[in-house]
């Protein structure tokens, strides 16, 4: 099994777009330790599960469904809602 760094380097081979923006990519990681790595690929891993199912559920929407009435648009949005909240509330104390 890859390390949280071959991943993080891999994903960086995948989305970067130039090699200067793939340079910078590898220097950055190279500086991060074990623990921001692992962070870093939860957050990835977090972001394709819901561009996978955002996909999906374009694919079947009817045509002319806003993106924001996607249930998974709605739902963080909900989330998103939620923590603004509750950190808006943690701030006041």
């Amino acid at each position: 099994m890859k390390s949280h760094r071959e991943r993080l380097q891999f994903y960086a081979a995948e989305c970067c777009e130039t090699q200067q923006d793939y340079a910078e990519m590898m220097a950055e990681i190279a500086s991060y330790d074990d623990d921001r790595c692992a962070e870093e690929c939860k957050k990835i891993e977090a972001f394709k599960g819901f561009a996978e199912t955002l996909k999906s559920q374009m694919a079947q929407a009817p045509a002319g469904t806003d993106v924001a009435d996607l249930p998974i648009v709605q739902a963080e949005s909900k989330a998103t809602d939620l923590e603004i909240s509750g950190n808006n509330s943690h701030s006041k104390h």
